[in-house]
């Protein structure tokens, strides 16, 4: 009963969330209309991050008044997060002690296992008080990483299910999926490497200061990846984002909605949407002016029309922001909510941001 009850909340969530979100979205207009310039800190600098590096990437969202001061902003954030990802369609349960490659998978089985750590460097410029332009260089590293037993044993302890993750090898690199004519295509080896990701350039307005404060972006994704030429999206993807923030007290909240255009088909196999939408909605408060705690709540709606990559990702990022010398640091636990296996189990953020000239 628990796990009809449980199936039935991820469904309403699916059809449901968007329109919630969009409703609390415009509501914070009417709610909370104190001026907010200067008010925060800002969300953390921080995507829904998904499988964003091997498939359909979609961009942080930004505060209206993210930078603040100086003339040129620098954004350090990294991220360090384990995938593990198993769905099988066959006429009988897999046994882990079968070859998986003369297995009869059927279209729909999906294996991926994998740590990722990226970096993600960005500048922004700000040409007017209300116009910036930005770059953002990522860097991607590929690897089987050292976090499989950690998150077996926490499992284990709270009485998580493993999702057949112990009866696999443990930091290594898999990935398999099924194509509709039912191949079993391995591309575990073209996974393991460091990798320029793809470069995003693009500028930001902000049309409005107090409320609440909003602003506009346009964000062009250039097909400069380095990853094997299946994985790296090559096209030229287009962003548009608006975001809204607002502040009462010692509280301040930052919403955005926003949509990805996809320039390229991608996998076939996998059949990767043209376009992606997305939603961030955080909370900060201003414990002092040195230091705020956040919550920080990211939507994208489905990578693929292919078997657990088809539910929407909901993550949600606890942690903190703190000033530290002449810039800001942050630091931030990530967790995927509800749809298990399109998103890390777990992963870590952290950033830093300081202005100069």
């Amino acid at each position: 009963m628990v796990f009809d009850d449980l199936s039935m909340l991820q469904e309403i969530l699916k059809h449901y969330l968007f329109r919630l979100l969009k409703i609390f979205f415009l509501g914070a207009a009417v709610f909370f209309p104190n001026s907010v310039l200067a008010a925060g800190m800002g969300p953390f600098h921080l995507p829904a991050v998904g499988f964003g590096e091997m498939f359909r990437e979609t961009p942080m969202f930004i505060a209206p008044d993210d930078h603040k001061e100086g003339r040129v902003q620098f954004n350090l954030a990294a991220r360090w997060f384990n995938v593990w990802t198993f769905h099988v369609e066959a006429d009988r349960p897999y046994d882990w002690e079968e070859d998986p490659e003369t297995f009869p998978f059927e279209h729909g089985s999906f294996l991926l296992d994998m740590e990722t750590v990226s970096l993600n460097p960005r500048i922004s410029v700000k040409l007017t008080e209300k116009v910036r332009l930005e770059a953002t260089v990522p860097v991607i590293y590929h690897t089987g990483g050292i976090l499989d037993g950690f998150i077996e044993g926490f499992h284990d302890t709270f009485g998580i299910d493993q999702h057949n993750r112990d009866k696999w090898e443990r930091n290594g690199t898999s990935l398999m999926y099924v194509s509709p004519e039912g191949d079993i295509i391995d591309s575990s080896d073209d996974v393991p490497g460091t990798f320029l990701g793809n470069i995003v350039v693009g500028g930001s307005y902000r049309i409005m200061d107090v409320t609440p404060a909003m602003g506009v972006r346009v964000l062009c994704k250039l097909p400069t990846s380095t990853m094997d030429d299946g994985w790296k999206q090559n096209g030229l993807d287009v962003s548009l984002q608006t975001t809204l923030a607002w502040s009462r007290n010692r509280l301040v909240g930052y919403h955005g909605v926003g949509a990805t255009f996809y320039g390229s088909k991608g996998i076939d196999e996998l059949k990767l949407e043209r376009q992606r939408y997305s939603m961030m909605n955080a909370l900060e408060y201003a414990w002092s002016d040195n230091f705020s705690l956040l919550a920080h709540l990211v939507v994208a709606s489905p990578t693929a029309d292919y078997p657990e990559l088809d539910n929407p990702i909901i993550e949600l990022t606890l942690g903190f922001k703190k000033r530290i010398g002449k810039g800001i640091f942050e630091l931030g636990v990530i967790e995927n909510l509800f749809f298990f296996d399109n998103s890390p189990d777990i992963g870590i953020h952290a950033a830093y941001t300081f202005s100069m000239f």
